[in-house]
C-alpha cells in the first residue's frame, strides 16, 4: 500500500474554498487528505514523508499528446 505525505508545498487545490494548501496526502495514487504540513504530519503518522521545499504542485495536471497531421507530414520525409 502507496502512503505518501508531499509536505510544505504550494499546493493547487482546484477548489475555491481552499485554493492552495501545504501538504498532501496519497493513498494508493488517491489523494485522501488536503492541508497544513503539520495538520496531516499529525493525521497519518505512519505515512511517507517527502519534502517539497516550497515547489509548485498541480494535482492531475497532465499533457501527452501528438499531432497527427504534423507527425504524419514528418514520416514522409
Amino acid at each position: 500500500m502507496n502512503q505518501t505525505l508531499f509536505l510544505n508545498g504550494k499546493i493547487y487545490t482546484g477548489d475555491p474554498a481552499l485554493s492552495e494548501c501545504a501538504a498532501i496526502a496519497l493513498l494508493d495514487d488517491k489523494i485522501i487528505a488536503l492541508g497544513s504540513t503539520s495538520d496531516l504530519i499529525r493525521q497519518f503518522p505512519t505515512f511517507g514523508q517527502i519534502d517539497l521545499g516550497g515547489k509548485r504542485v498541480l494535482p492531475a495536471f497532465t499533457d501527452a499528446h501528438t499531432h497527427f497531421l504534423s507527425y504524419c507530414l514528418k514520416q514522409k520525409q
